[in-house]
């Protein structure tokens, strides 16, 4: 019997410990984004990092900021951060007949993404950060990354 642990402790430890903390398909980096618009932090935000070149194929990440106008992104996990490599970052806030538009977190049951946007929704920062062409860029190493884009019009 004694032998029989030993083997199989030998077989399945090398399986789970090259698991440990590893996730989703890449491995990832926390990445915690700051934005400011117009001297305040910008609050409720919805964030997407996209790194197109480096895996063969797209990388999301996404966040929404809090009060202090920072997100914590997410790949795979809350906080687990985004992708090695180098991102397109974008942003965007909008106000539904001056109420800001509510964000449905995509596990809760009001999600939905076959409904369209509505028309009469507007930005509250310009649009142009809200598309792959927003000119804010973050590359991401080895370290945990701590970042903040200053938004103008």
């Amino acid at each position: 019997m004694n032998r029989f642990i030993t083997v199989f402790c030998l077989l399945v430890t090398p399986t789970f410990a090259g698991c440990r903390g590893e996730v989703g398909e890449f491995p990832t980096v926390p990445v915690a984004l700051k934005f400011v618009h117009q001297g305040q932090p910008l609050e409720g935000a919805s964030v997407t990092m996209v790194n197109a070149s480096d895996y063969g194929k797209p990388i999301v990440a996404v966040g929404k900021t809090g009060s202090d106008g920072v997100a914590k992104m997410q790949t795979y996990t809350p906080g687990d951060g985004a992708v090695k490599g180098d991102h397109v970052v974008m942003v965007s806030k909008v106000s539904m007949d001056g109420n800001e538009a509510p964000v449905a977190d995509v596990e809760s049951e009001d999600y939905d993404p076959n409904v369209a946007p509505d028309n009469d929704a507007s930005h509250l920062i310009p649009f142009k950060y809200s598309t792959q062409n927003s000119g804010l860029t973050l590359s991401v190493g080895d370290s945990p990354v701590e970042e903040e884009f200053e938004l103008t019009d």
